[in-house]
Order: structure tokens, then C-alpha cells, then sequence
């Protein structure tokens, strides 16, 4: 007779957690995706409406954390944010040329030429 040890996630890969089936998500989507499948059968509409506010996700079934306080970035941080998503997207293979595209746009005169 074979004894099952409890599997401790902590102590499991990226790798371990793709071979038994799971994606990567982050805690609020799992959260709400629980709420819409589990407790809503499916009905997304269901999970705005919910009324069963002794549940302990019932704060974050929308997927997001009120408890949060919204970020504000200055001006100089929108720069640099901006700035790392577009060498990010030059990295992605197979990506189009981002500025090639705009220069087609706007050397043309009309887009209707």
C-alpha cells in the first residue's frame, strides 16, 4: 500500500506546474475565474451580481484588489514605461516594424492616396 505525500506548490517549478496542466495567471484572474466556474456555473454576469459578501473572495471576485490603492506614475515614469514596452515589442519575434509602419502612414500625405 502506497501512501500519497501532499504536494507542497512552493516547492514545485514553472516546469513542474506546466506538466500537471496549469498556466501561468496572475492571483486575481485564478480568483475570478473561481468565482465564475466554480461558484457561478459558468454565468460571468453572475459574479458582478453576487451577493454573498460573507465569502472571503467576494472583495476581489472582479479580479482586482480594492484594498489597492490606485498606482500614479508622473510623467517621467510614463516615459520610461513607454519606452520599455516599445523595446519589448521590438524584441518579440516576428513583431512588425512599429516605426516603419507610421513613416508609411504619414509620407503618403492622404491615406486615401
Amino acid at each position: 500500500m502506497t501512501e500519497d505525500k501532499p504536494i507542497d506548490p512552493r516547492d514545485m517549478g514553472p516546469a513542474d506546474m506546466a506538466a500537471r496542466g496549469f498556466t501561468r495567471i496572475s492571483r486575481g484572474d485564478a480568483i475570478r475565474r473561481y468565482c465564475v466556474e466554480t461558484c457561478m456555473c459558468g454565468v460571468r454576469q453572475e459574479v458582478l451580481l453576487c451577493a454573498s459578501a460573507h465569502c472571503p473572495l467576494w472583495p476581489f471576485r472582479m479580479g482586482t484588489d480594492p484594498f489597492r490603492d490606485p498606482r500614479t506614475l508622473t510623467d517621467e515614469q510614463r516615459a520610461e514605461a513607454a519606452e520599455r514596452l516599445r523595446a519589448a515589442r521590438e524584441r518579440r519575434p516576428g513583431a512588425p516594424d512599429q516605426d516603419a509602419a507610421a513613416r508609411e502612414r504619414t509620407e503618403g500625405g492622404s491615406i486615401w492616396d
